[in-house]
């Protein structure tokens, strides 16, 4: 063990996402498991009232020499003000600033004098180590398994009572990145899957730590074996990963013990699979709609269609599995022609009736600039000194509080809110039975 004492911090985000910080939990095990002294306090899960007590008491009692804060871009200004507190509560504490938002910067904008050490690599495991002044490099991440015991149950990680029957649960991964080319999103890495036998250990694990329930966290749970098209995939033989793993699963009686849901992409599911994940133990899938405007599908390089998302939904259905729909609004740079827009995909919800949903508004983010299609690179959106889209009613929308819209205003967000209400009123048998996340 060395004298490196190393706090790794959560920040709060006003708009409540469930989950664990999942990240840091597998940054921690990187440093746990190469002798340093850990610790994770995850402030989000806090109370308002308390958190700067609580920082403060952990620092004070932990006494830590590094702490590492996490981020995305919309609570940066909040990490900021943590390291702040750091940095004049203890100086000598070596501060370091991480996660999407610093690796979406890669190095570029102004840094702050509460920040020692950025960490801009997507997985940061082996910069962290340096900077605490170890040898020991991680070469697979697949060899992590995320530090669970550093975390206390909460509610909030739980995402809904209802989803899985009331079983605890967690999430891991499968795999890291994502080979899809969606231009809304910053976070494109080389899709490198994890071993069956890997994701199988790990998940007897969860099961000797007492969770009954796991989420997948991948962006695209059966993301075809170095697939590298867009297009819609049929032949099964490319899901020949996914399917061993599922195998493997059963003949292991994982699914006698393990329920789990995942998300993945609509043109990525067929009839054979689907019933081989259920089989295996799948009781919910989340799939991205976006919208109905094929025009803004094809922009954003979506590779789906709303006839396909419906075919996998359907599908899902067919088999117990329950399912929900990522849609994104705010794609249109005319107000009219985005509020119908807006109009017509409620309208495709309303067929579809997944079990849960979650509206967005299209958001630009540092290192993805929309304004050039087919071209990505640095905006200056300085997050650090201005506040975006923090008025309440952004609250509402997922990549709504603290994100940069560029086609959606305030009142533009209210007129979505107002329309999501109205049919709520008047159609209380569909949307009643659809709950948000």
């Amino acid at each position: 063990m060395t004298s490196e004492r190393l706090l790794l911090i959560n920040p709060p985000f006003p708009r409540k996402v469930a989950g664990v910080p999942l990240q840091l939990l597998y940054l921690a095990a990187a440093t746990k498991n190469a002798g340093i002294e850990t610790q994770l306090l995850d402030l989000d899960v806090e109370e308002e009232s308390s958190r700067e007590s609580i920082l403060e008491k952990t620092l004070k009692d932990y006494k830590p020499t590094h702490v590492g804060v996490t981020s995305y871009s919309p609570n940066y200004p909040e990490s900021l003000d943590i390291l702040k507190t750091i940095k004049r509560t203890n100086p000598s504490i070596v501060t370091i600033s991480g996660g999407p938002h610093e690796i979406a910067m890669n190095g570029y904008g102004r840094t702050s004098e509460f920040i020692d050490h950025r960490i801009t690599s997507t997985f940061g495991e082996n910069d962290l180590l340096q900077l605490l002044g170890l040898e020991k490099r991680i070469s697979n991440r697949e060899t992590l398994f995320p530090a669970f015991e550093l975390i206390k149950d909460h509610p909030q990680y739980q995402f809904d009572s209802e989803l899985f029957g009331g079983r605890r649960m967690t999430q891991i991964l499968t795999a890291t990145g994502c080979n899809q080319k969606c231009d809304f999103c910053s976070a494109q890495q080389e899709y490198i899957p994890f071993r069956k036998d890997t994701v199988a250990v790990q998940l007897e694990k969860l099961i000797d730590l007492g969770y009954k329930a796991v989420f997948f966290n991948d962006p695209n749970f059966t993301n075809p074996y170095r697939e590298k098209s867009l297009q819609p995939v049929e032949n099964s033989d490319v899901y020949r990963r996914i399917k061993d793993l599922m195998c493997g699963l059963i003949d292991l009686g994982i699914n006698q013990e393990l329920v789990w849901g995942c998300q993945t992409k609509a043109t990525m599911v067929n009839p054979e699979l689907l019933d081989l994940m259920a089989d295996a133990g799948n009781r919910y899938i989340t799939y991205a709609l976006e919208n109905v405007d094929k025009v803004s599908l094809i922009e954003m390089v979506k590779g789906i269609t709303p006839e396909k998302v419906q075919r996998a939904i359907d599908l899902s259905k067919e088999r117990g599995i329950k399912t929900g729909l990522y849609v994104m609004l705010g794609t249109k740079k005319d107000k009219e022609e985005d509020f119908e827009v807006a109009q017509k995909t409620l309208d495709f919800v309303e067929v579809l009736q997944p079990n849960y949903l979650s509206i967005s508004i299209l958001a630009n983010y540092p290192m993805l600039d929309r304004s050039k299609p087919g071209e990505r690179k640095h905006m200056q959106l300085d997050y650090a000194n201005q506040r975006y889209s923090r008025e309440p009613i952004w609250l509402g929308f997922d990549e709504g509080w603290g994100a940069y819209h560029p086609n959606t205003d305030v009142q533009q967000a209210t007129r979505y809110k107002q329309e999501i209400d109205k049919r709520t009123i008047e159609k209380p048998n569909i949307w009643n039975k659809i709950r948000r996340f």
